[in-house]
């Protein structure tokens, strides 16, 4: 997702106030791989040479150093240090979880067991920015980005394999069911074998939700081949719609992950699974299947929602609105029915 339009550069750099302003500027610095002396604490993070994924790890960093979460939905218009440091004094002496390094917290909620929300092709969560912020208060969203994000692992390209991947982590956050899981296109797909697997040892799923998701075979309907041309186009297709400030040496690392997750789809032969399954269906398809492939592998029936928008605007404003709202009435019901 984009960062918010940077605001205008200050004529001098205001030098930090406080320790807490401090200590942002030496992790602006690390993460930016900038001199500290040359951060102001007005400078925008873009303007200074900052972007999407520079962005979630600035947050992780922050969340490091100063041992306490960050949510992105707290942050997503705190560009400066300034803002982020109001922030985290206002924070101040609220821990809040612990969470796994590969975990991303989208939101802080306060009430009820989280909502886990899987990444899509592209890798990260900060698709989800929006989401969280628009859902109604109550449970803590977390975001599960892909390994191989960072560059400093191989993408994985079997499905199940990447699903057990993140039920690993999922658990150390949260390791007792009732959960719940999401995921936006192939992100609910990865959720759906999250919960497949999680049944199969014994624990309750109660919201799975798919964001206008589409199984393998209906895609092949759509797409034809599986072949690494035809992956190419989907990734220039989606990567000008959900990372549109791309820069050659990012897009060379998303280009790799969505290839393996390209194939690890196109391999995955979903089995029925016992979890209750919410199809958050777009108004506009691109399949004439209104349960996307999904029907056969609902053992509980398949509850299908329509929400405004396309399969790329779904998770902008103004559709996502709605969806928040579809959604988070899907989470209160679970939380009534425990």
């Amino acid at each position: 997702a984009a960062l918010p339009a940077p605001r205008p550069a200050t004529r001098h750099r205001a030098p930090p106030r406080d320790a807490v302003e401090r200590r942002l500027r030496d992790v602006w610095a690390t993460v930016l791989d900038r001199d500290a002396a040359d951060l102001g604490i007005e400078d925008d993070f873009q303007l200074c040479g900052g972007h999407s994924l520079l962005w979630v790890r600035l947050l992780a960093e922050i969340g490091r150093v100063f041992a306490r979460p960050v949510a992105t939905a707290d942050f997503i218009d705190a560009t400066t240090i300034a803002r982020q440091a109001d922030i985290l004094r206002r924070r101040d002496g609220d821990d809040g979880p612990v969470l796994p390094d590969s975990v991303v917290l989208l939101r802080q909620g306060n009430a009820g067991r989280p909502l886990f929300l899987v990444h899509a092709a592209l890798g990260g969560v900060d698709i989800y920015d929006q989401l969280a912020r628009h859902l109604p208060p109550g449970p803590t969203v977390l975001g599960l980005p892909a390994p191989g994000l960072d560059g400093h692992q191989a993408p994985l390209s079997d499905l199940r394999q990447l699903a057990a991947h993140h039920l690993t982590t999922l658990r150390q956050c949260q390791p007792r069911g009732p959960y719940a899981l999401g995921g936006w296109s192939l992100g609910g797909v990865v959720a759906f074998e999250i919960a497949r697997q999680l049944r199969e040892i014994g624990e309750t799923v109660d919201v799975l939700a798919l964001i206008d998701s589409y199984t393998s075979a209906c895609l092949r309907r759509l797409e034809g081949d599986d072949d690494v041309q035809t992956l190419d186009r989907a990734f220039a297709r989606d990567v000008g719609a959900v990372a549109p400030d791309t820069d050659p040496q990012r897009q060379a690392l998303l280009r790799g992950l969505y290839l393996a997750h390209g194939r690890a789809l196109a391999d995955y032969r979903p089995v029925p699974c016992d979890a209750p399954m919410t199809l958050l269906r777009t108004a506009q398809p691109i399949v004439d299947d209104e349960t996307l492939g999904w029907a056969e592998w609902a053992a509980c029936g398949l509850d299908i929602q329509v929400v405004p928008g396309t399969h790329h605007s779904v998770l902008k404003a103004p559709e996502v609105a709605s969806l928040a709202v579809i959604l988070g009435h899907v989470l209160s019901l679970s939380e009534v029915a425990s």
